[in-house]
């Protein structure tokens, strides 16, 4: 490939997929939550495998309070489920059924980043979705 040309949008995804799966990997810390410290002094922040970002308190209530969304979903977790990996897994109840749900513990900062990572990997899915549509039209 040339210098001048752009990579395809499997590579992309490719690239990105690997981007992102790394920056999980890195930023994941279960060590944020601190269970002697009280709970409004420990707020959690979680990234989802769909771009939502969360926080709950944290201290020994976590995991016993409420889950507010700080950012909604970038996408379905469809989307991203099959190529992002998440060490934390959720099952949640939804009207398709159970839904294993991946996320990683990390600073509001740092879920920020992957989010807009993921943004950038939902875009280049969709143009491989519409070349996919488009090819059926030729």
């Amino acid at each position: 490939m040339a210098s001048s040309e752009k990579p395809s949008y499997h590579e992309q995804m490719k690239d990105l997929t690997s981007q992102i799966n790394s920056k999980i990997q890195e930023y994941h810390n279960p060590d944020l939550l601190k269970r002697d410290e009280a709970p409004n002094a420990n707020w959690i922040y979680k990234i989802w495998e769909d771009g939502t970002i969360t926080h709950e308190k944290g201290g020994f209530a976590y995991g016993r309070r409420s889950i507010f969304d700080e950012e909604p979903a970038v996408c379905n977790h469809s989307f991203t489920h099959h190529c992002l990996v998440f060490s934390m897994h959720t099952k949640t109840n939804s009207i398709i059924g159970q839904i294993n749900e991946g996320y990683a513990m990390v600073t509001l900062e740092h879920a920020y980043e992957i989010r807009k990572m993921i943004v950038e990997l939902y875009m280049v899915m969709l143009n491989i979705e519409k070349e996919k549509a488009l090819s059926y039209l030729t």
